[in-house]
């Protein structure tokens, strides 16, 4: 996608200790790109983001990006929130 990717810095899941959690990136300007079950319009500058509010355990974050060419990337990562 043009240089465009989705990094998770090597991480498939993370534990955190606060519910609040963004789910943020940067992709084309004109990508459509979905986290779980939202769609979330990048600016002008291809930045997204998604504020969660994490359920107690494991959480399932799918983050899925798609061009008008039939390009798309798809990255999941599971976050525990262990209070």
């Amino acid at each position: 996608m043009n240089g465009a990717r989705l990094v998770w810095v090597g991480l498939t899941g993370i534990v955190v200790l606060s519910a609040a959690f963004t789910v943020a990136g940067r992709m084309r300007a004109d990508a459509v790109v979905s986290i779980n079950d939202a769609i979330v319009e990048p600016g002008l500058d291809g930045r997204f983001s998604l504020d969660l509010v994490l359920d107690e355990g494991p959480t399932v974050i799918e983050v899925m990006a798609s061009i008008a060419t039939g390009a798309h990337l798809d990255e999941v990562l599971t976050v525990i929130f262990a209070p």
